[in-house]
């Protein structure tokens, strides 16, 4: 159905039962309308477009999968949205001075938002959409360029960014990507590479400019769609470009954690200072640290150095683990002994205390390592880190660390490590974000459904199930320097301390040891947690993970499921397995094929 009346206009419609697509639009041009729509049942697709000066749109009892969008055009507006049940998604743009929006009585699954376009869930499941994909990257060719492609050929607006640009249809291949958190290891993600057409060799002079660390970006939208509209799917770095055959050239595509893959620290004695051991690496130090060997920078002043900068707190400073006098450098990361040293000196201390501070939880000392030390051209930067996730691990995990890096260690690496150090996994987000994930049971607050309806019939089954686990064992206050037979007049359980490496703590769950037939004296897990407290925490609540059997399950999902994040929760329902009622679950792998809109699942539960 289509209306387009040319003067003043009411209309009212009630309990249609389409079995089609029904549209009412399109250029109305009255002074004043009213419209009223009661009681629409299933797939119902209405559009609204209004330019009147007065309007007022009503829209009372919508049932579910019913896609629903205002624009308006108009001096003075009111819309008001009553009743709504699920699955019903109100797009809403004003475009005029003054104007009223008001929804009640919505269901939370109700998407209420800028412009119905955004809703990709409901976009992706409707067959009919053109999906197109934009990619671009940047390069070096005498100046820092981007070129732009896409899958379709599509042409941006003149109020685009950028303007009135062609993506011509290059994209051939790749654009699958597959990301995990893995209970048994490390995050990952792995890249297919980006293939473009190159089948007369026009693109030949490509491989002449230089890729090497330059963005890339991806977004998906309708080729109808402004590019403003455009969803990012993807940001990354590219490593390089190379032709797999003389059709077709690839780009290889990291993730931006790329950017961390350097050293961070090169600071030796000899940047500043001409000392007699110049080649020396200046060791860095975060958070709180016990017993550590400075590195002697002048033997004559017997000066020692244990940080490249401002640190927080020179605890104490030993001669073969007898407390001695020292002058306090820390500004500079230094101390100065005030008598000749009689053996090996060693100190505890609060290292890194720049841009902004001392700090020693895991996501202040995650983000601080990312912005401020390895390669400055590839710092991260605050867009470059879901702060949001990170304010929220930060609330619930402030357990105290401390590390020591006296050789050239990767950046990527010491960040990798503080976040093992509670079991958590540093992960790169598909849109280029830092987030730090842990696996924890119970799981959260489930904030989406999965149902037979978004799953390919006949995918789902049991990948594997976890081995179950008695004990949990974490070693925590690292001894920086073991020192074994100190011939001092120090206390003997201080001597039993500096001959030990690591505290540790552990925390068995009988029952579980005894119905699986387990050993109680697990391999321990190295960590850089100060406090027993919290290796006592953080292993009762590793131990409450895995001390019950968890599965892992796998499925291919339907283009509608392509919006899933890694470490999400949802409630997954499904006739076998005993999910026919619904259980949380945790996505713990994603496998995302861009080019054929297909994605492999996998959750833990």
């Amino acid at each position: 159905m289509a209306y387009t009346p040319s003067s003043d206009f009411s209309f009212s419609a009630d309990g249609y039962t389409p079995s089609s697509d029904f549209t009412f639009v399109s250029g109305f041009s009255p002074t004043q309308a009213t419209i009223t729509i009661i009681g629409q049942t299933p797939s119902i697709d209405l559009s609204v477009t209004l330019t009147p000066t007065q309007a007022q749109i009503t829209v009372t009892g919508l049932v579910p999968s019913i896609i629903t969008a205002f624009t308006e055009t108009v001096i003075q507006g009111t819309l008001s949205v009553t009743g709504l049940s699920s699955s019903v998604s109100v797009g809403v743009t004003f475009q005029s001075t003054l104007e009223t929006l008001s929804i009640t009585g919505d269901i939370p699954t109700l998407s209420s938002g800028i412009n119905l376009k955004s809703d990709f869930d409901i976009w992706l499941k409707d067959e009919r959409t053109k999906r197109c994909l934009l990619v671009e990257i940047g390069y070096l060719d005498g100046t820092e360029k981007t070129t732009y492609f896409s899958n379709l050929g599509y042409m941006s607006s003149t109020g685009d960014s950028p303007a009135s640009t062609f993506y011509p249809p290059l994209l051939a291949g790749g654009m699958a990507f597959t990301e995990s958190i893995d209970p048994s290891s490390t995050a990952t993600m792995s890249f297919g590479d980006i293939e473009v057409y190159n089948e007369d060799g026009s693109l030949d002079d490509w491989l002449t400019y230089v890729w090497v660390n330059r963005p890339v970006n991806v977004y998906l939208g309708d080729l109808s769609w402004n590019k403003s509209q455009f969803d990012l799917i993807f940001t990354g770095i590219i490593a390089d470009i190379s032709s797999k055959s003389k059709s077709s050239l690839a780009f290889k595509v990291r993730d931006k954690f790329e950017r961390l893959n350097n050293p961070i620290s090169e600071l030796k004695l000899g940047s500043e200072e001409d000392y007699l051991d110049n080649d020396r690496l200046i060791p860095v130090t975060f958070g709180e640290v016990c017993n550590i060997t400075p590195l002697l920078i002048d033997e004559a002043n017997h000066e020692y150095q244990f940080h490249t900068g401002t640190s927080q707190l020179i605890i104490e400073v030993r001669d073969n683990g007898v407390p001695i006098e020292f002058e306090d450098l820390k500004e500079s990361g230094k101390f100065r002994l005030v008598a000749n040293p009689a053996g090996q000196i060693t100190c505890s201390i609060q290292g890194d205390a720049s841009a902004g501070g001392y700090r020693n939880s895991a996501a202040e000392l995650i983000k601080h390592i990312a912005k401020n030390y390895g390669n400055p051209d590839t710092q991260f930067t605050d867009d470059d880190i879901d702060l949001t996730n990170f304010l929220n691990f930060e609330g619930s995990h402030d357990h105290a660390l401390g590390i020591h890096i006296n050789s050239r260690t990767n950046t990527l690496a010491v960040i990798k490590s503080l976040a093992e150090s509670l079991s958590t996994q540093v992960i790169m987000s598909r849109v280029g974000r830092m987030q730090l994930h842990q696996i924890n049971f119970p799981l959260g607050t489930p904030t989406g459904e999965i149902g037979v309806n978004d799953i390919v019939l006949d995918s789902f089954e049991l990948k594997e199930k976890l081995a179950v686990t008695a004990a949990v064992k974490l070693a925590y206050c690292k001894n920086w320097t073991v020192q074994n037979n100190l011939e001092t007049g120090i206390p003997d359980e201080h001597k039993k301390l500096f001959e030990k490496e690591w505290l540790s703590e552990t925390v068995v769950n009988d029952t579980t040891a005894t119905n699986y037939k387990l050993f109680d004296d697990p391999k321990q897990i190295d960590t850089y947690l100060l406090a027993q407290v919290d290796a006592q925490n953080e292993a009762n609540r590793l131990l409450g993970v895995y001390d019950t059997p968890r599965f892992i399950y796998k499925f291919s999902g339907l283009p509608q499921l392509l919006q899933l994040e890694l470490g999400q929760v949802v409630t997954l329902t499904h006739p076998r397995f005993g999910f026919s009622s619904g259980k949380s679950a945790l996505i713990t792998k994603l496998a995302i094929d861009w080019i054929n809109f297909t994605i492999q699942i996998e959750v833990m539960v």
